[in-house]
């Protein structure tokens, strides 16, 4: 099936039309049923790699996700996918965070003050 063109005016999606592969993607928003309307290209597939240093993560948000990180976005001034990228680095901060605490909290457990060496020993 050929893919029709698009634009901002307004797209009109096909009967049945749904865009699934590894492609970079272009979508408009809500059109009549209330869905995001996304057009693949297979420009960036055929060639086996994307043309960007930066690697793609393409995922699906649920209404409510989305609605907060796009107005997340707004007051912030940046674009919705730095928005994004920000939230993810700062979960994986979080992430890195709990599991040295964890590291930490076995550490003090495993502690045996007959074991441990004196500021002398270690210092000299």
């Amino acid at each position: 099936m050929e893919m029709p063109l698009a634009s901002r005016e307004g797209p009109v999606p096909p009967s049945g039309w749904a865009a699934i592969g590894m492609a970079a993607v272009q979508c408009d928003e809500e059109w009549s049923a209330g869905l995001t309307w996304c057009i693949t290209f297979d420009t960036l597939a055929s060639r086996g790699q994307m043309a960007t240093r930066n690697p793609r993560v393409i995922t699906v948000l649920d209404r409510s996700l989305y609605e907060h990180v796009k107005r997340a976005a707004k007051s912030e001034g940046v674009s919705i996918s730095a928005k994004v990228r920000d939230m993810l680095r700062e979960a994986a901060e979080l992430d890195e965070n709990r599991f040295w605490a964890r590291a930490g909290e076995q550490r003090v457990r495993s502690f045996k003050k007959k074991n441990a060496l004196s500021d002398r020993e270690v210092w000299g």
